[in-house]
């Protein structure tokens, strides 16, 4: 085994034998080799995998998306990993890998990274390339959809896909407005699936709209998937007998029923992500207090604790450009260290952090509003671009907590994300 080829941490086989039962099972339905690994990351995706084609290594992999785990039921999941192992069955996995690879490399190439001149002699041979690697990959994935079908039905095929690729896109914008802003102030969540799940929640009618967005689009020819709508209809039609449900009598319970300890493992794989991304030596918050720190209980409690804050709201919806104003005006008005153990809720030590974690949420928001780009600035900062001008986030948000000069700095950062 080649552990630079395993994207999170490992789950064995003693340890979660239900979920490795289920494993099994499809493998043996789908006639794939028996899997030796199972990799749980922070994603809404999955995978199967062989490690090291080149090598030779034998070892056969899952990969398991921690959030697309709290989303499905097992039979959806049985779906999943039907359309993922039909890849390995059919020998997609291989040709799909390298494709993937040479698609990254002339993505590349197109978009300069070796040059001008280079980007323009190879733009109509690369674009032909990426329409016939599309339409390849976009068969195969038909292929797959249809497979998985066959094996377990239309309607858990046809809700895992929907949960997959609507929870893929929520999962993104989870990572970009909850975790960034908490990296970016140097903190960390312990597990994942909690904020996230406390995000979708929160979050339903937004999740129903991108779900209608999805719905809406048409195929790209040269994206590596179809579009949803393609997707579901053609797997449907290429399976016509089909059965209208699974076969197993526990299809309907929730994924993470197999599981005996889901939370470790998700603790586990969030430790592994913070690693690669730099924030290993962070302090660890529970996504309760985190959620707390980034906006949910700031508008409550602004207004019971803070005085000169409670003007600024008019309800719990107050724009984040209005909650930095409020919060400005209070730091202001009084010893900074006590109001912000006010606003935070937090002993006194603790509370610039806390404040600051709000600031960055609220800055990073106002930015994004404004059709400023976030780059993903994870640790130590956060910046955002817009109209080739970068700025630092957190820089501003430090300085505004600080009292440096607070009325310019903040209008300089509006004046270069376009909201002054």
């Amino acid at each position: 085994m080649n552990p630079e080829k395993i994207p999170g941490p490992v789950v064995a086989r003693d340890e979660e034998p239900g979920l490795w039962a289920l494993i099994d099972e499809v493998c043996a339905a789908a006639g794939a080799p028996r899997m030796e690994v199972l990799s749980v990351v922070p994603s809404v995706e999955a995978g199967a995998y062989l490690q090291d084609r080149l090598s030779g290594d034998p070892d056969r992999m899952i990969v398991l998306g921690s959030g697309l785990v709290s989303l499905v039921t097992r039979g959806q999941l049985r779906a999943v990993l039907a359309h993922e192992l039909y890849h390995l069955v059919s020998g997609d996995a291989a040709k799909l890998g390298w494709l993937g690879d040479m698609r990254e490399l002339v993505d590349d190439v197109l978009d300069g990274e070796l040059g001008g001149f280079v980007a323009r002699l190879f733009r109509r041979p690369g674009q032909a390339l990426l329409r016939a690697s599309g339409r390849y990959s976009q068969a195969r994935e038909k292929e797959a959809d249809a497979f998985a079908v066959r094996l377990y039905g239309v309607t858990a095929h046809r809700e895992a896909l929907v949960k997959a690729v609507v929870g893929d896109e929520m999962f993104q914008r989870f990572t970009q407005s909850e975790v960034e802003p908490l990296l970016a102030a140097g903190v960390r969540p312990r597990r994942i699936v909690d904020g996230f799940s406390a995000y979708l929640e929160a979050l339903e009618a937004q999740r129903e709209e991108v779900m209608q967005d999805l719905f809406a689009q048409e195929t790209d020819e040269i994206a590596f998937h179809p579009a949803l709508v393609e997707r579901l209809t053609e797997a449907a039609a290429r399976a016509p007998d089909a059965p209208e449900a699974g076969a197993a009598d526990d299809d309907d319970q929730p994924a993470l029923t197999l599981w005996r300890d889901f939370e470790g493992v998700d603790e586990r794989s969030c430790a592994a992500w913070m690693t690669a991304l730099g924030a290993a030596d962070h302090r660890v918050v529970e996504w309760a207090e985190a959620h707390r720190q980034i906006m949910s209980d700031a508008p409550a409690r602004l207004r019971e604790a803070v005085a000169p804050v409670q003007a600024a709201w008019a309800d719990d919806g107050a724009a984040p450009a209005a909650v930095t104003d409020a919060l400005l005006r209070a730091l202001s008005a009084s010893d900074p260290a006590k109001v912000a153990a006010t606003v935070a809720g937090e002993p006194v030590e603790a509370a610039a952090d806390a404040v600051l974690v709000m600031l960055v949420a609220c800055l990073g928001h106002e930015a994004a509003e404004n059709g400023a780009r976030i780059e993903k600035g994870f640790g130590a900062d956060m910046v955002v671009v817009r109209d080739g001008r970068r700025v630092s986030v957190v820089e501003t948000a430090r300085s505004l907590l600080d009292g440096v000069e607070p009325q310019a700095t903040l209008a300089a950062f509006r004046a270069a994300v376009g909201a002054g």
